[in-house]
């Protein structure tokens, strides 16, 4: 198992060498359209300046408890869109189908490679949503 702060550390050590050693240019192929939140703090200020053109960037936690500060030239000149995302009320507010759905979805990409968990086989698992 992953300790997650040991985690955030090399994620955050990633994306420090990244935007600064290499630039944007040199490893983004196509324009990031998504940027996912867990953290919060001066780190996602700067990964949301890696986000291309009519992004999205989806904050569902701060784990370093420090605010979020964007750019506004972020919102002006590349019509960033920052929301916030809360599982706890979405699982209130939809159907079980949806719920289903969404588990599915989530266990075909890591399925297909696409996201990957140190814990997780699909093969080894059913969901099971309550």
């Amino acid at each position: 198992m992953v300790n997650p702060p040991t985690a955030l550390n090399i994620l955050k050590q990633l994306t420090n060498y990244v935007t600064l050693a290499l630039g944007k240019d040199e490893w983004v192929v196509k324009e990031i359209r998504l940027g996912l939140n867990c953290v919060s703090g001066p780190d996602t200020t700067s990964m949301a300046r890696l986000l291309g053109q009519d992004a999205y960037l989806v904050s569902y936690g701060a784990m370093w408890k420090q605010p979020l500060s964007l750019p506004t030239l972020l919102f002006i000149f590349e019509n960033l869109t920052s929301v916030g995302f809360w599982q706890s009320r979405w699982y209130k507010t939809h159907m079980q189908d949806d719920k289903e759905k969404l588990m599915q979805t989530f266990v075909d990409l890591v399925a297909q490679g696409k996201h990957w968990s140190t814990r997780f086989s699909p093969s080894q698992h059913k969901i099971q949503i309550r």
